[in-house]
């Protein structure tokens, strides 16, 4: 019977509160009054019911769910660190000693009452922060290897991990990470996490990403995520493009705003140009304003630089900044945008000199 109960609870966990709050059983009992076995049995048959019902939802809710491609040309890299598809999933590995390698999801969704599962591993190499998201709305780097930090849990290396992210139409979450199997399918539940969305973080319920995170890496090089599943019942966007600027007219396109010496060079993202900081140690930038839009992506590669040399802001908010060494390689950014907003997106080089390359500078709506 215990096992029969902690099933349940996985399932009404799974299908929501609304579903929890049709269970009733015919009969109550006082303490004190005589208690019937027939209107025990009663009970258990309407629980067993209720199981019944909920069982076959959570069954077509998994069925439902999309199985996400493991592949490179499903995933942005945000950082230099090196990638391989493997048998076991998708290996990301850091860029250097405390940095690491971000990964989203090519695919924008309305998570709103959705349920997303990740399984994943790390391979920590000393201490490494880590941990799967929905971008702007739940989760992130709060699973460490070697030690905790700042509240951080514990996880060991090389051990799979599965994680629930449940969406609520009440704009609550939760997010169940297990060992074994996911904990709607009979894995033990090792941490727990819930909270609610609000203010500026409302607009990505309904726009958002899957994001892979690896930060702060003492291992460097030796550190690696492996992912080896991911699905969500979330429903997939279709977002046509609004503006789209290249540079291989060999000047800066018009409707884009210009700050600084930018300038044109001879070598692109898989294109023969792009736009070009030459070293500098003052504030430039290059942006784009867009209307209407729910997402920029963007291909960005920085040379020469220091400390979070430069940065994508979003609305003058840093959504994006490199970090040590420079971004000596192409990196790929995919930001979702508040589409109720006008958002001006410009990268700024911020200190020290670098060198700033942009390409395929693209909004959709």
């Amino acid at each position: 019977m215990k096992k029969t109960i902690l099933t349940f609870s996985a399932v009404l966990a799974l299908t929501g509160t609304a579903q929890a709050a049709d269970l009733t059983v015919p009969h109550t009992f006082a303490p004190g009054t005589q208690i019937k076995s027939s209107e025990v049995n009663a009970n258990f048959n309407s629980i067993y019911g209720k199981y019944g019902e909920l069982s076959s939802k959570v069954e077509a809710l998994i069925a439902s769910s999309q199985t996400i491609p493991l592949s490179k040309w499903a995933w942005a890299k945000q950082d230099c660190g090196n990638w391989e598809e493997t048998s076991d999933g998708l290996k990301v590995y850091g860029t250097a000693y405390r940095k690491g390698t971000r990964i989203t999801l090519k695919r924008i969704y309305d998570f709103r009452n959705s349920v997303t599962f990740v399984k994943w591993a790390t391979h920590g190499a000393g201490f490494s922060s880590v941990g799967p998201r929905i971008l702007n709305i739940a989760g992130g780097n709060t699973f460490t290897t070697s030690n905790s930090s700042g509240g951080t849990t514990v996880i060991a290396d090389d051990t799979s991990y599965y994680t629930r992210i449940a969406i609520n139409a009440d704009n609550s979450y939760q997010i169940i990470t297990a060992t074994g199997n996911y904990d709607t399918n009979g894995g033990t539940v090792f941490k727990t996490e819930s909270g609610t969305v609000s203010g500026s973080s409302l607009p990505y319920m309904s726009n958002s990403v899957i994001e892979f995170s690896m930060w702060d890496n003492y291992g460097g090089t030796g550190t690696y995520n492996l992912i080896s599943e991911v699905k969500t019942n979330a429903v997939p966007k279709n977002i046509p493009t609004l503006s789209a600027y290249s540079f291989e007219g060999g000047s800066i396109p018009a409707g884009l705003t210009v700050n600084g010496a930018w300038a044109v060079d001879a070598a692109g993202f898989n294109s023969s140009k792009s736009a070009y900081l030459a070293s500098v140690s003052t504030s430039q930038s290059l942006g784009v304003t867009a209307t209407n839009a729910s997402l920029v992506s963007l291909k960005m590669k920085v040379t020469n630089g220091g400390d979070y040399d430069a940065i994508v802001k979003v609305n003058g908010v840093e959504g994006y900044r490199t970090g040590v060494p420079s971004q000596e390689c192409w990196v790929d950014l995919f930001m979702p945008l508040d589409s109720s907003l006008t958002n001006v997106i410009a990268v700024t080089s911020r200190q020290g000199s670098p060198n700033i390359w942009v390409d395929d500078l693209t909004s959709y709506k």
